[in-house]
């Protein structure tokens, strides 16, 4: 399954989402589509990166490089919902100023939503509501 990338402006902040992996097949995707988010000079770059299951250094160096054209500028660069894992690699393979700007706390409700989904998990209230209608 290919990366997909969907852009939106809305006032003064640009949003990339991405759906798929981050790797050397995306990476020359992802280079054009954070340069022409760029261009629009908006005050905040979000890059949404919940539907994410796997980033390699290559789409790390390409976020990075976004990271550092943006805030150059004294604009904010930022990424949303971002897998703690995925936060891992980023510090592993050094790119600390960049695991920096992910998200930090308690994942979004779309966020859980998607891992939920991926893992086939179910809440807690509906495990329970099972084990009461076995009984």
């Amino acid at each position: 399954m290919a990366t997909t990338f969907r852009t939106r402006l809305r006032g003064d902040t640009a949003f990339l989402v991405i759906d798929g992996d981050l790797d050397i097949a995306a990476r020359e995707t992802l280079a054009a589509t954070l340069r022409d988010l760029e261009q629009y000079a908006p005050e905040t770059l979000v890059v949404d990166v919940t539907a994410v299951p796997f980033a390699d250094c290559s789409g790390l160096r390409e976020l990075d490089r976004s990271r550092r054209r943006v805030e150059a500028t004294g604009r904010r660069f930022r990424i949303r919902d971002a897998d703690p894992a995925l936060v891992r690699v980023a510090r592993l393979a050094q790119y600390v100023e960049l695991a920096e700007t992910m998200t930090s706390g308690a994942p979004s409700r779309r966020n859980i939503a998607h891992v939920r989904a991926r893992v086939g998990a179910t809440s807690h209230s509906s495990k329970a509501e099972s084990a009461q209608r076995r009984t």
